[in-house]
């Protein structure tokens, strides 16, 4: 299921952590991102650091684990990943896209 929100009002460089919920009262574990600093700050600042990747893959994603060291340091502002989900997501009664999708 995806799910789609606008949040408005967010304070700037402020830590927001959330859950995803169903009307059944099923939750996710909890999430967090951290808001853009304001325009005055970003002057100020060394210039925004982005990891920008396509064709990730699952089985030999040989750039995974610096993605992910980098992202748990804080090392990066933002992460994009630019395409190719060429994966068979709903082989294995789902399995594979889980996968794949907790992975990244």
């Amino acid at each position: 299921t995806m799910h789609i929100v606008t949040m408005m009002g967010l304070v700037p460089n402020t830590d927001y952590h959330y859950v995803v919920g169903a009307e059944s009262g099923a939750r996710s574990r909890q999430y967090h991102f951290k808001s853009a600093s304001d325009t005055e700050s970003l002057k100020s600042r060394p210039p925004l650091t982005y990891a920008i990747y396509g064709d990730l893959g699952d089985y030999n994603g040989q750039a995974l684990p610096s993605l992910k060291k980098a992202t748990l340091a804080g090392e990066l502002d933002m992460v994009l990943h630019i395409g190719d989900f060429a994966y068979d997501m709903h082989s294995d009664n789902g399995r594979n896209g889980d996968a794949f999708m907790r992975d990244i």
